[in-house]
């Protein structure tokens, strides 16, 4: 008796579960700042949970000589389905980047690809991820699996690390 009423309650739990809408990652003090539904998923824009910098950076000429290398370091880790990486690098086009954005995925069939940064980028267009996620996704994938970060990687006018992989968060 008590096994049927431990069963019934695991299959009412269960189906709450199931029910529930899934909360957009909170992790590291990121909210979701824009989302797009586009003809190849989902692209969804991650921010930092404190106020937006306003502020505009200068282009300087001796950060270009000293940044821009993206030396790319592959990960076994937070692997993300290639196919999903190609198609969200390939999606970025020469509009701005949100203001303070740290990360943008893309989710489509069930899988993931983020290009996710170090540090909040100034004076970005989406273009400027481009270069150090390609070089990541073909010095990286692997089994049709990639992830992998960037060093030395410029970002508008701010030099940061960029990763590319299945999630918003974690890079550093």
């Amino acid at each position: 008796m008590l096994l049927k009423q431990i069963l019934a309650f695991s299959a009412f739990l269960a189906a709450i579960a199931f029910a529930s809408p899934v909360p957009a990652p909170a992790e590291d003090g990121l909210i979701i700042i824009e989302q797009t539904e586009t003809e190849n998923g989902t692209i969804t824009w991650y921010g930092d949970e404190s106020t937006p910098i306003t502020a505009r950076s200068t282009p300087s000429p001796e950060l270009d000589k000293r940044c821009g290398s993206n030396a790319v370091t592959c990960s076994g880790s937070h692997r993300a389905y290639a196919p999903v990486c190609t198609n969200l690098i390939n999606s970025l086009s020469s509009q701005a980047i949100p203001q303070s954005p740290r990360s943008v995925c893309l989710s489509q069939g069930g899988n993931q690809c983020c290009i996710s940064w170090a540090n909040v980028v100034q004076d970005a267009q989406f273009y400027y991820l481009q270069s150090a996620a390609r070089k990541a996704l073909n010095g990286c994938v692997s089994s049709s699996y990639v992830s992998a970060l960037t060093r030395d990687t410029l970002i508008g006018n701010t030099c940061t690390t960029q990763c590319l992989s299945n999630r918003a968060t974690g890079c550093s």
